[in-house]
């Protein structure tokens, strides 16, 4: 037999050992990030991805909104958890996406020497965050400040209105009374755009106010910078200044009538009518007056010596008029009684002698220091003036009525040539309720022969005798001396 002798390796153990490692897999999450309302900017918001396995990492969105996490190797099969969610931003005006992902990557080796993938929990479309990026509201106040001018202390001021309008529709109203601040209610902003206000007063009907006419015209742009905030930019009127300014005047008022002047003098008309030019107040206070008759020349008239005060007060209720309340005067008025004071002139001749003739018409020239015709009546009536004349004969008389007291007056006789004139009270002055009396006799005698002068002296004092008992009876106060004149 032949031997076979085995030499290398043991020929009963040639033994092979195989050994089995699948590939690794990987997983790689990426997304979308989506924000609405602004434009989104590269690295703008961070995404946070941890695992069971101890993954945990931070990225962020690129400026097309791309979410990358880094790619996950799995060396051997199993099950991985993972949760991927957006990070909070300090971003103003920014709502971040509160959603959660929680993935599942279940990693299997179908022996095939490739570990295989699964993962679920995603969208379809991947990891989609969407944001959302509203700007927070903003807002103005417009207002102002009235001014009332000239309106009385301790009145009621009126009510004065306000308007804001937009688009020619009111949408605030705001009063006051009198002076003072208004302010419109606050308007709040929640979207950019333009708007334009028109404010205003309202004109009102109070009687001696003038209103304020201007309107005010505010342009507000609302803009949206990105920064979370609204910005409300005004353009035109100050916004804060929109002032107002009123005034006030009475109308004026006025006592007396007429228009003129306060320093006046008149005189009464033929009734008797005392008027004054008309005083105009323009404003409210207190004036005094005094009224009087002034002094006269004329004769006979006594004037009255009252003198009125007279207080006018003149007052503002706020109404538009000013009234005048007058105390001082009669109810009736400015009332002034004069009086005229008067007294009469008689005037008498008589012819005495037995060459005297009695049927001789002397005349009588009248002169008087006061203006006026004034009548006379006994033997011979007429009227008579200043310089007037009067015819008397032997023992006729006439008496002058209501010449004005303080009058002077002379009579003169004329036409007594070759007669002895003897007279009393030819000058005097009238006197109230007085009657003076001039008294005239004319004498004519023949010569005497001798031893007849006791007779002439006897036939004179009979004369005087007659004389002074006729003229004595005469109520005037004042006489002058006889006058003796011859002719």
């Amino acid at each position: 037999t032949l031997k076979a002798e085995v030499t290398g390796d043991n020929p009963a153990a040639l033994d092979f050992t195989n050994s089995y490692k699948a590939d690794s897999t990987s997983v790689q999450f990426e997304g979308m990030k989506a924000l609405n309302g602004k434009e989104l900017k590269d690295a703008e918001f961070s995404f946070t991805l941890k695992g069971d396995d101890g993954t945990d990492e931070t990225v962020w969105n690129d400026g097309e909104g791309k979410i990358v996490f880094s790619e996950i190797k799995y060396e051997k099969a199993g099950t991985y958890t993972y949760t991927i969610k957006e990070n909070a931003t300090d971003e103003a005006g920014v709502t971040i996406d509160s959603k959660v992902y929680n993935i599942t990557v279940e990693v299997t080796d179908s022996g095939n020497g490739q570990l295989a993938a699964t993962v679920t929990g995603a969208d379809e479309k991947g990891l989609n965050f969407s944001n959302t990026y509203k700007a927070g509201s903003t807002s103005i106040t417009l207002g102002g400040t009235k001014s009332f001018t000239g309106y009385p202390e301790g009145a009621t001021p009126p009510t004065f209105t306000y308007t804001l309008s937009e688009n020619g529709s009111v949408i605030d109203t705001k009063t006051t009374n009198g002076p003072g601040d208004y302010q419109f209610n606050s308007i709040t902003y929640d979207k950019v755009g333009t708007h334009t206000y028109t404010v205003a007063e309202t004109k009102g009907s109070v009687k001696g106010v003038t209103y304020d006419t201007k309107t005010y015209t505010v342009t507000v742009e609302v803009t949206d910078d990105g920064s979370g905030t609204l910005k409300a930019e005004v353009t035109g009127d100050n916004p804060a200044a929109l002032d107002f300014t009123n005034s006030y005047k009475a109308d004026s008022t006025s006592v007396l009538t007429g228009s003129g002047n306060v320093n006046e003098t008149v005189t009464n008309d033929g009734k008797g009518k005392i008027r004054f030019s008309e005083i105009k107040y323009e404003k409210p206070g207190t004036y005094t007056y005094t009224v009087k008759e002034n002094a006269t020349d004329e004769v006979g008239v006594t004037i009255d010596s009252k003198v009125y005060n007279i207080t006018v007060e003149v007052t503002d209720s706020g109404n538009g008029q000013l009234a005048a309340e007058v105390t001082g005067a009669n109810e009736k008025g400015l009332n002034f009684a004069n009086q005229y004071l008067t007294g009469d002139l008689i005037i008498t001749k008589r012819v005495t002698g037995d060459l005297g003739n009695r049927n001789q018409a002397f005349a009588f020239t009248i002169k008087l220091g006061c203006e006026g015709e004034f009548e006379y009546d006994g033997d011979v009536t007429g009227t008579i003036s200043d310089g007037g004349t009067i015819r008397l004969k032997h023992g006729q008389s006439v008496t002058i009525k209501g010449l004005p007291a303080g009058c002077e007056y002379t009579v003169t006789e004329s036409g007594n040539t070759g007669y002895r004139v003897y007279s009393t009270g030819a000058v005097g002055v009238i006197e109230d309720k007085a009657t003076a009396i001039a008294a005239f006799t004319n004498s004519r005698s023949r010569v005497p022969a001798t031893g007849e002068s006791n007779w002439m002296l006897t036939g004179l004092a009979m004369v005087l005798s007659s004389a002074t008992g006729m003229f004595g009876i005469g109520r005037a106060k004042k006489r002058r001396k006889n006058q003796d004149q011859v002719k």
